[in-house]
Order: C-alpha cells, then structure tokens, then sequence
C-alpha cells in the first residue's frame, strides 16, 4: 500500500502536485474527501472543466492535473482504484476535431540512450479510463497504450501499442494495474479481474528516462475551435487505494 488517503490529508511525502500547465482549465478541484457509505474511510478526488483558445482550427491544447510520484524512477508498477463520477467532452462542430478527458496512472519508464536530446527516445506507458466526445451513451472506455517520444518535448511520438481493456459504467468502482516486467521487456496492464494484457516490446530499456514522471491525473486534450458551441472537457473522478512495487 502506497496511499489509501485515510489520512485525510494529502501527503506531502508521497506525492507533489501537478498543475494543469494552461491557462485554459476554469473549474478545478484536488482534495481529500469521505468514501461514500463507508465508515472512515477516504479517498482522493479530482474534478476539472477544461476549453481551449477561439482563434482558429489550428490543433488543440491538453495537459494534466493532479498528483506526482516524487520518486518516479523507483515506481515500476502501480495499481489503483478509479471512479468517475461524470465524464463529458464536446468536439468542435465546425471540424472533426475530438476532445477527450481521462483518469488515470502515465509515466515515463526508460530511454534507450544515455544522452538522449531531452525526452527524445522515452519510453511512456498509461491506463486510464477515458470520455471522448465520439463517445455516445454514459458508459466509459478504459484503455491502455505505450509509446516512445520522437523529439525533446515529446511533441511527437510513435504509439507502439494501444488497446481497449473494456467499458465501464459510470460510478462504477474499478481496479487498473500497469507493470513495467523489466527482465522481460513488456509492459503488463490490468482491469479488476480480467486477464492481464501484455505488452512486450524489442527497443533498448537499460538507461532511465530523461524526462522522469509517473502520476495519476485527469488529462485532457480540448481542439482550438472557432466555431460554437465551444468544446471542452470535463470530469469528475476519485481515486483510493494506491499500491506500488516493493
């Protein structure tokens, strides 16, 4: 157990905040609040609104919010237990253009290189359960995927491996788990008590990653859009139950 939250507050020793980077979230929230019809117990809550710029069609802006692994290099496996409460997104009408809002575990595991240009040659992994705005119904999807970054910020990057490990309701209670095997060069990831999905992989993991961060957050990714109404994204989750690797 890294985190249960029955501390009720959060702990500055094992976790830094991260901050949504933009100027384009309206509406957040981090705190520590009572588990719902459980007796002393809590849990960690999230909530974010989220837009982005009117001024043209040109891409879309995205970033992350809420708590980081201080130590991530010593983090090589992680299981948790999400709710969302609500998830929303609105694309933009006037193009094809997705939003998408999602709770969950990312990180950054190891670069192939021992001097990499900034982030370029990363190796990241996530979980997570997700809302895009293509999305009909209530019901969410979790999902899973690795990639490797092609430039120093990690502007681009190649996807090696991306799967859906199911759908969820709404306020459901779920358990995700992802594990970096490092002697066996694959990443194993897991949705309460489904199979284990495994993702193994053939590039160089002998050197940490030069952009070092693992966390749990709600991500989001809202397109630049001129046209009305204005898209956004939006979700409401808890976490509990933090474990992480001896």
């Amino acid at each position: 157990m890294y985190d249960n939250f029955n501390s009720a507050l959060i702990n500055p020793d094992n976790w830094v905040g991260l901050e949504a980077s933009g100027p384009d979230t309206r509406e957040a929230k981090r705190e520590i609040v009572p588990t719902p019809g459980v007796q002393n117990d809590h849990r960690l809550h999230l909530l974010r609104r989220a837009y982005s710029a009117t001024t043209d069609n040109a891409g879309a802006t995205g970033d992350a919010f809420g708590l980081l692994f201080p130590s991530p290099n010593t983090v090589t496996a992680v299981s948790f237990t999400a709710v969302v409460k609500k998830g929303l997104a609105a694309g933009c009408s006037g193009t094809s253009a997705v939003s998408g809002i999602s709770a969950g575990f990312a990180g950054s595991f190891f670069n192939p290189s021992s001097s990499p240009n900034g982030a370029t040659g990363d190796m990241r992994a996530f979980i997570a359960i997700i809302r895009n705005s293509t999305d009909v119904g209530k019901n969410l999807t979790v999902s899973v995927a690795t990639f490797q970054c092609n430039d120093a910020i990690c502007g681009a990057q190649t996807v090696l491996f991306s799967q859906a490990l199911g759908v969820v309701p709404s306020g459901s209670s779920n358990i995700l788990g992802l594990t970096w095997d490092h002697p066996n060069h694959r990443f194993v990831f897991q949705l309460n008590s489904n199979a284990p999905v495994v993702s193994t992989y053939t590039i160089g993991d002998g050197f940490p990653p030069a952009s070092a961060y693992k966390y749990i957050s709600l991500d989001r990714a809202v397109p630049r859009c001129t046209s009305t109404p204005r898209p956004y994204a939006f979700m409401d989750a808890s976490f509990d139950n933090v474990f992480v690797n001896p």
